[in-house]
């Protein structure tokens, strides 16, 4: 028997079917369908073009409301791209040829753009563009073989190794903060229960903004052993299946508990998590949404997808720090469903039910867009089948780590090197872990080596200098001819430069699990391989013993991991500065220039003051005897102090 109510009998329940009604007196929570509206942009054209065959508006709307918002609002945004292009060429996007439809996308392919964006862009241009030859864009013969050559040219590449572990994020949510349930802050509730929610169910973020409280949507069975979900009415996902199943949660060790690990796994039972969330945040909740917003302003309001997806990658960063471990890099919200169906198919589930659970259609999917590799998780295991090794000599791990380019450009920055299960167990040098420490607070040192280092990796010695050119220049780090193709960078080939680690083994009898955290330097290879279609890193790895046992053979002493690196494509370029902003600049600067000659010379600045208007001048008159007004000679003339003399030959 299955309670009909969405919360246990001890609460009041917190409103009523999702399917009667539009508002819950008692919570006031309006757990009606979203109302619908159109974009402007698909009223524009795709509605136009409807309009234009004779439908009424209310007709084109109810058409264009089979798209959902996000889709709507992706297919606008690709749409003003196109159109943008089109205007640039003078060409109408609306009735052009395929021709032009194929030269926009192999303009974009050139661009660096993946084969499955290009997908969107199709998808986007037959929403609005008119049908050719009675048949949309994207059914084109020719546009169908372009995105076949497009994943050729350029396939898919994804990495099969895990970008965080399970067991560390399990690990955290069963300590502080995250525990005692009944007392943490309402943000650690709801990021717990959102995930044990996501890893538990296989679901996308789409579905579980969907789910409802209302008691036809939400039901516990008794003694709290499972938990059925149902996503609102009207709701479609990505996926349809042709049976509409509800999402079942079982619970992990319900009380009572025989002994102390069955109390512990029950502290991650997705249930119990659900059921404490949904109790507190009927103290909050203004909507009938499962999950709702905990913050101001729209505390109790609720939660995008967007918000939702940052709180899944948030949860995984809070339980590692919670784990004594530091953050892991690149985690996406999308990772919880490879990593939890990776996970149930090597417990033993099958592979029909994963896919099933997940909304999968095929296995195909799962293979080729989830399947991990768990045995690769971040980390290196070294294990010894035979007899413990310290009882042979001295035992050591030697790890050859490309951290820096021949001209001191950072490679893979070392941040943590660490020994599972022997936390004694320190690899030599430490100093070289984190110089910069970067996300700490830095030491003086630090400051100076960061200050003192620009773009190389620490100090130079007379040995250590890269070879320059005649200007003193650093060479560069690659050749032009080696930007065409792919490149391997190896320490022993002389491409790159290595930290030797040494780990000691003297404890080491069975096997144990090596981490090794680093930072990918971003800015080193966009400078040095923009060109390169693919980098790969040798770490190279062995083990020594120092005996005193003659001709000691050991097995599989030696390996290798090898690191791909793919470089995005036109990022350089994103970052580029565009060519008419470098014009408007030019142009304000002649502007401005002008305007301040101008106003200097207003201001009299270029009038100078010449010598002549400094000096007293005067100007000599010749004066002829006969004009002379003095004839008497009794008249005296008077010599004056200055003369100006001249001689024409007239008087």
């Amino acid at each position: 028997m299955v309670s009909r109510s969405c919360v246990p009998p001890r609460r009041e329940s917190s409103g009523d079917s999702c399917q009667e009604g539009p508002s819950v007196p008692s919570r006031g929570l309006n757990i009606s369908p979203p109302p619908r509206t159109v974009e402007p942009v698909g009223l524009a054209s795709e509605g136009a073009q409807l309009i234009e065959s004779g439908l009424s508006t209310e007709v084109v709307e109810t058409i264009l409301q089979s798209r959902a918002p996000s889709t709507r609002k992706l297919y606008a945004l690709k749409w003003r791209v196109f159109t943008s292009w089109c205007s640039d060429h003078r060409l109408d996007p609306v009735n052009c040829p395929i021709g032009t439809v194929l030269e926009f996308l192999q303009d974009r392919f050139t661009a660096g753009l993946t084969p499955s964006t290009l997908k969107v862009y199709v998808a986007a241009i037959g929403a609005y563009h008119i049908p050719l030859g009675g048949m949309s864009v994207g059914k084109d013969p020719l546009v169908s073989r372009f995105l076949r050559g497009t994943w050729r040219l350029r396939p898919a590449v994804r990495s099969r190794v895990p970008p965080w572990d399970l067991s560390i994020a399990l690990q955290g949510l069963s300590l502080a903060p995250f525990e005692p349930i009944e007392e943490v802050p309402e943000k650690f509730l709801t990021l717990k229960a959102l995930f044990l929610f996501a890893i538990s169910s296989l679901k996308r973020i789409g579905d579980l903004q969907a789910l409802s409280v209302a008691p036809s949507c939400l039901e516990f069975a008794p003694g709290m052993v499972k938990a059925f979900l149902h996503p609102r009415p009207g709701y479609i996902p990505k996926v349809p299946t042709n049976v509409a199943r509800p999402i079942v949660l079982q619970a992990f060790c319900p009380p009572p508990f025989q002994n102390a690990d069955q109390e512990a796994n029950n502290l991650l039972c997705p249930v119990r998590a659900l059921d404490a969330y949904v109790h507190r945040a009927a103290l909050w909740r203004k909507s009938d949404q499962l999950f709702v917003c905990f913050g101001s302003p729209n505390k109790g309001g609720p939660v995008s997808k967007k918000r939702m997806s940052k709180w899944v990658v948030e949860a995984i960063s809070l339980a590692y720090e919670a784990a004594g471990q530091p953050s892991p890099l690149a985690v996406w919200s999308h990772s919880t469903r490879s990593m939890a169906a990776s996970k149930a198919l090597k417990s033993g589930v099958s592979l029909q039910d994963v896919c099933d659970a997940a909304g999968w259609s095929s296995p195909h999917t799962f293979v080729r867009f989830y399947s991990l590799d768990l045995d690769s998780t971040p980390g290196s295991q070294v294990s010894n089948a035979g007899q413990p090794l310290q009882t042979f000599g001295s035992a050591s791990l030697n790890i050859m780590w490309p951290y820096e380019l021949v001209n001191r450009k950072w490679l893979l920055y070392p941040r943590s090197l660490q020994v599972d299960g022997h936390p004694h167990t320190l690899c030599e040098p430490q100093s070289a872990l984190d110089p910069l420490r970067l996300g700490r607070h830095q030491s003086p040192q630090a400051e100076n080596l960061k200050s003192s280092r620009k773009a190389r990796s620490h100090l130079e010695t007379e040995a250590d200098v890269a070879p320059k050119n005649p200007v003193g220049k650093i060479t560069p780090a690659v050749s032009a001819s080696e930007r065409r193709k792919s490149l391997t960078l190896d320490c022993l080939l002389g491409s790159a430069r290595c930290l030797l680690f040494r780990c000691p083994l003297d404890t080491f009898s069975d096997s144990i699990h090596i981490r090794i955290r680093a930072n990918l330097w971003n800015s080193t290879f966009m400078e040095e391989f923009s060109s390169v279609s693919a980098v790969e890193l040798l770490v190279r790895a062995n083990i020594t013993i120092k005996s005193d046992i003659r001709h000691l053979v050991l097995k599989d002493a030696a390996t290798q991991v090898s690191v791909m690196i793919y470089p995005e494509h036109g990022l350089a370029d994103q970052h580029s500065i565009p060519w008419w902003i470098i014009l408007i600049a030019v142009l304000a600067g002649v502007i401005v220039l002008a305007l301040l000659v101008c106003v200097l010379w207003k201001c009299g600045f270029f009038h100078r003051v010449r010598y002549e208007d400094q000096v007293p001048q005067y100007q000599a008159v010749k004066i002829l005897r006969q004009e002379t007004p003095f004839l008497d000679k009794t008249f005296i003339l008077h010599k004056k102090q200055w003369a100006t003399h001249w001689s024409d030959g007239t008087i």
